[in-house]
């Protein structure tokens, strides 16, 4: 097979994937053996498939890289855009007693790729020794895909693969005993596909984020993730100027303010802080803090903070000179034009070697704001058409119940996915995973659930 051209090549010319490892760490009653969920078993995964793809010179993205992040299925597939695949892993569960591989191609035809397809699945079956389940396609009445991540796809192409039954100890086995040459076979599979072969030259450098460049974020993205992760940053000014500053100043030196911002949200993990830097020491990328309590250099105001923090990056990422004055007190030691990009900054800038990683997972969760599917909906903008609710239990059904006496909605049992086909809208309230839901009504327990529920019938309504 060869790699026949996309609608939209990218001009850099590298091969982009984004692995979506499914769900989080959600307990999806996966049996005994070596993971407790299926979030786990997913991550880990995504981890080797990631490493053997980048031996080609792949670059590669990560929807979630910690058992603690589930980004809606909306987010994840948004998360694709600038990428040639998005492949969402996912491990299956029935009855106990069915197994097997099968993998869902995008239904959109500009997305689909059957062959690609075909090749994974056959490359899984082969290493794996599980029943081939084949390429499948799984659309609702309206012609859309049933999986969420797959609707809201914008990588080039796009499938979700269910490598195995995680209900199954034969399947369990399998699957669990084969992932790191599955990693290997699957990762020379796609490279074979995309006409690509070993690399000499180390993954970090095909990164795919400039540090160097105009800001690639808007504000509005900057302020809203930042702010779901912490109401109350400290900080001696407000995260709106804050923001403001990072892109000045990077705008001033050419370096991309959202990249700054986004290794400041990382550093002090969204301006809580907590490590060894305090947050009245306007330092908000741990410049000179070394560990073993060393609190590191103390910058005057903010925006004398933000100054040393992009100078210090440009440093890293460029040979030119300076446009203000050097407030970046280690500057000088830094070689310059070493780490152009992101991932770059794993093994310079810090030791971590996951560390590129983790700044581009931010950096995808922060550029996919805009297009969560929990937004509120505008009063002109109520659902219309056949809209389905899915709930997993009793409690949950409550909550759908009201919305069909109220809206006239259609509750589904969640374990009933083939009633969705005739949906035009997905909503999932409650506990659980839905595959399919545009929107999710979820709380941390019962009553907050039943607010959300509360507040979406009443927009709804036009109250």
């Amino acid at each position: 097979m060869t790699y026949t051209p996309p609608y939209n090549v990218w001009t850099d010319g590298k091969i982009k994937v984004l692995l979506d490892p499914g769900h989080g760490n959600d307990d999806r009653g996966y049996i005994d053996g070596l993971y407790k969920t299926e979030g786990e078993s997913n991550l880990a995964f995504a981890k080797k498939l990631k490493s053997e793809l980048e031996k080609y010179g792949i670059v590669v993205g990560m929807t979630r890289t910690t058992l603690k992040e589930d980004p809606s299925l909306a987010k994840r597939g948004q998360m694709g855009k600038g990428y040639d695949l998005l492949l969402s892993i996912h491990t299956n569960a029935f009855n106990g007693t069915a197994n097997g591989t099968e993998t869902y191609d995008d239904t959109n035809s500009k997305f689909s790729n059957k062959e690609l397809a075909t090749l994974i699945n056959n490359t899984i079956v082969k290493v794996l020794g599980t029943k081939d389940r084949g390429v499948k396609y799984w659309k609702l009445s309206n012609g859309k895909n049933y999986f969420g991540v797959l609707r809201n796809n914008s990588a080039i192409n796009g499938m979700l693969i269910e490598h195995a039954f995680h209900d199954n100890k034969s399947d369990v086995k399998k699957w669990e005993s084969n992932q790191n040459k599955l990693a290997s076979e699957l990762a020379k599979s796609l490279a074979s596909y995309y006409g690509l072969t070993v690399t000499t030259t180390p993954s970090p450098t095909t990164a795919d984020i400039n540090i160097i460049g105009k800001t690639s974020l808007t504000k509005y993205q900057m302020l809203t993730y930042c702010n779901s992760k912490n109401t109350a940053p400290k900080l001696n000014t407000n995260l709106d100027n804050l923001i403001d500053l990072y892109i000045k100043e990077g705008e001033v030196e050419g370096v991309d303010g959202a990249v700054a911002f986004v290794q400041a949200m990382h550093e002090t993990g969204y301006f809580k802080f907590g490590g060894d830097v305090d947050w009245k020491q306007n330092n908000y990328a741990g410049i000179g803090a070394t560990g073993n309590g060393a609190k590191g250099n103390t910058f005057s105001n903010p925006q004398i903070g933000v100054r040393a923090q992009i100078q210090h990056l440009k440093a890293y990422a460029s040979t030119e000179s300076l446009k203000q004055e050097c407030v970046d007190p280690r500057f000088k030691y830094v070689t310059r034009g070493t780490s152009p990009t992101i991932f770059g900054l794993a093994g310079t800038w810090a030791a971590d070697k996951d560390y590129g990683t983790k700044l581009l997972s931010i950096y995808n969760h922060t550029k996919a704001v805009e297009t969560v599917d929990n937004q509120p909906i505008p009063e002109e903008e109520r659902l219309k058409g056949r809209v389905f609710v899915t709930y997993d239990n009793t409690v949950d059904k409550v909550q759908a119940d009201r919305m069909q006496a109220q809206l006239g909605y259609y509750p589904v049992d969640l374990n009933s996915p083939n009633d969705l086909v005739n949906a035009d809208y997905i909503i999932h309230v409650g506990g659980g995973t839905s595959h399919s839901a545009d929107i999710t009504l979820t709380g941390v327990n019962r009553l907050e659930t039943e607010n959300k529920v509360t507040e979406f019938i009443k927009k709804q309504k036009g109250a």
